[in-house]
């Protein structure tokens, strides 16, 4: 997911989200590489394609990294006042009447062995 500027304590924990996947092994770009992957694995690419809607981030919405934030803090990749102030963003966010948009990407790739 990609947002257009969403302030700073928002892109904080966007931030933070993306190191908390990074140190458990997790790529949370894989969708990029779907083709070099399927290559490298001696497949032919037959389809490659990316979907992504751009709609307005509507008031409530929270991202995935919201709610892995409890997992965050356990691991110390926040802390109890990091929440609390990405969740005072949040609500700032909610009530503000200029909204970002989001980009919730979707990859598909579909290979085959000739």
């Amino acid at each position: 997911m990609r947002f257009t500027p969403i302030g700073p304590e928002l892109q904080d924990l966007q931030e933070r989200y993306r190191e908390f996947h990074r140190a458990r092994g997790n790529d949370l770009s894989v969708g990029l590489r779907l083709g070099d992957l399927l290559t490298d694995a001696g497949l032919t690419v037959e389809r490659y394609a990316c979907r992504a809607p751009v709609i307005r981030v509507p008031p409530g919405m929270r991202p995935p990294s919201w709610a892995a934030r409890n997992d965050m803090v356990a691991e110390g990749f926040a802390t109890d006042a990091d929440i609390k102030r990405w969740e005072d963003a949040f609500a700032r966010l909610d009530a503000a009447q200029h909204r970002p948009w989001l980009f919730p990407a979707n990859f598909v790739a579909i290979g085959r062995r000739v």
